[in-house]
């Protein structure tokens, strides 16, 4: 994933400060007040059911408090905020045009026999979102994205060649199936080939068949790739489906809460 944008600035008028607070909830303890002298560090924004919160390193003299806030009141945070949404309208529409596929002009990797199997697959950004794509289960029902309820959401493409990603999923699923996350595997060889592979197999979450392009909208290739989502389905982390798990376990076990 991308690095964390860091904006160093010094607050402008603020008449009471703003609280620095333990966690993305209003209640959570507050550890300083953010005053008008301070320097902050920006490093990340986060969902939270009070709304976007943003953790921060408060800089006093050589001490430095890191918390969250709440809002985009300080103008660190609105700076934050204006370069991400910049950033991301950049980076869409060139992903976009990535998951259309090469242009005539770009040369297309080289190789004979064996090696074919071997060329490079897309190297594509990780998106900020996941749309709210429909895929097929075994059965031919269609289900969307977002008929998926948790705090954490892990989807997890995989093929024939990286089936072994299902055990890190099913060992997800086991352990945090009863605190708020889904888990949901995308086959991208398609309905007959998951049907197949999944025959003698009980997972206990769902696995659904991706129809066609949306493995490959996501710079998905054979080796698969797993992205874990907050409710709104943003992308928090992505990798392999052992990144995916140790992702899980530092959201779940973190202070800040995920929702």
């Amino acid at each position: 994933m991308t690095a964390p944008l860091v904006f160093l600035l010094l607050l402008g008028s603020s008449e009471a400060g703003v609280p620095l607070l333990a966690g993305c909830s209003a209640g959570d303890e507050r550890l300083a007040v953010i005053a008008v002298a301070d320097r902050v560090e920006v490093r990340q924004a986060i969902s939270s059911s009070d709304g976007t919160c943003y953790r921060l390193d408060l800089i006093r003299a050589d001490k430095k408090i890191s918390g969250y806030v709440l809002g985009e009141s300080l103008p660190a945070v609105a700076a934050f905020a204006a370069e991400r949404e910049r950033i991301d309208s950049q980076r869409l529409p060139a992903l976009v045009r990535g998951a259309a596929g090469p242009s005539e002009a770009t040369p297309q990797p080289s190789g004979s026999g064996r090696n074919d199997a071997k060329a490079a697959e897309p190297n594509f950004a990780v998106p900020e979102y996941l749309s709210d794509f429909v895929a097929r289960d075994v059965e031919g029902r269609p289900h969307h994205l977002s008929s998926l309820p948790g705090r954490l959401i892990v989807v997890a493409f995989w093929s024939g060649r990286s089936k072994a990603a299902l055990g890190d999923l099913q060992a997800i699923y086991n352990q945090y199936k009863h605190r708020g996350v889904s888990v949901v595997g995308i086959n991208i060889d398609g309905a007959r080939m998951l049907a197949r592979e999944t025959e003698d197999v009980d997972l206990g979450f769902p696995q659904w068949a991706d129809p066609g392009g949306i493995a490959q909208h996501y710079g998905v290739g054979r080796s698969g790739k797993a992205f874990v989502l907050d409710r709104s389905r943003r992308v928090l982390a992505a990798g392999s489906s052992a990144d995916a798990a140790r992702a899980v376990k530092q959201l779940m076990s973190a202070k800040t809460r995920v929702r």
